[in-house]
C-alpha cells in the first residue's frame, strides 16, 4: 500500500478532516467525533496513518489512568519551494489533504458558497519557466494583499486555491 491509498479511504479522510487547522486530538476524541466508525477501526486507521507519516504523535497524556496519544496532521499548507523536495506520491497526499479541507469548509458553510462566489476552472497555458515564476510571484502578492485586508473583516471567509503547473500534459 502507498500513502495515497492510505488517505483516499473514506474513514481516514474523516480523520484528516477532524485534524485539520492544526487540531490536536486523542484517538478517543477522534472516535467520539466520528460516530459512524467503530472505535477500534478508528484506532487502526490512526495507526496506519501514523505509520505512513500522514499524522504524527505530538504528545502522550494521562486520561483516567491510561496513556492517550495526541495526534495532529503532519502538514497542511505548502508552497512551491516546500514541494520541490518531496516525491510525487507525497504531493498527491498533500493535495488530497488540501481537498479534504475544502470539503470540510463547504460542509460547515452557510449554503451560500455556490451562489456567484465559487469558481472551478482548469486552463492550459503555454508558459515558460520564467512566466510561471512571474505568475506565482503575482499570485503570492495578491494573496498577501487580501490576507492583510481580511484581518479587519467582521465576516471572515475561507478561500481555497490550488494551482498545479505540470511540465507536460499527456493527451
Amino acid at each position: 500500500m502507498n500513502s495515497l491509498k492510505v488517505v483516499v479511504h473514506p474513514g481516514r479522510l474523516k480523520i484528516i478532516q477532524e485534524l485539520l487547522h492544526g487540531k490536536k486530538l486523542t484517538g478517543l476524541e477522534i472516535a467520539n467525533r466520528i460516530k459512524e466508525i467503530p472505535q477500534a477501526t478508528v484506532y487502526r486507521h490512526i495507526q496506519l496513518m501514523e505509520q505512513y507519516g500522514i499524522i504524527k504523535l505530538v504528545q502522550e497524556k494521562q486520561v483516567k489512568g491510561k496513556a492517550e496519544k495526541v495526534y495532529t496532521l503532519k502538514e497542511e499548507d505548502f508552497t512551491s519551494g516546500d514541494l520541490d523536495h518531496i516525491s510525487e506520491d507525497e504531493k498527491l497526499v498533500l493535495l488530497v489533504i488540501f481537498l479534504a479541507g475544502v470539503l470540510e469548509n463547504l460542509k460547515k458553510s452557510d449554503g451560500e458558497n455556490f451562489r456567484g462566489k465559487t469558481i472551478f476552472k482548469r486552463d492550459t497555458f503555454h508558459f515558460t519557466d520564467e512566466k510561471i515564476a512571474a505568475f506565482i510571484n503575482d499570485y503570492n502578492s495578491l494573496i498577501e494583499k487580501y490576507s492583510n485586508e481580511s484581518l479587519s473583516s467582521k465576516s471572515p471567509r475561507s478561500v481555497s486555491v490550488s494551482s498545479v503547473f505540470l511540465a507536460k500534459v499527456r493527451k
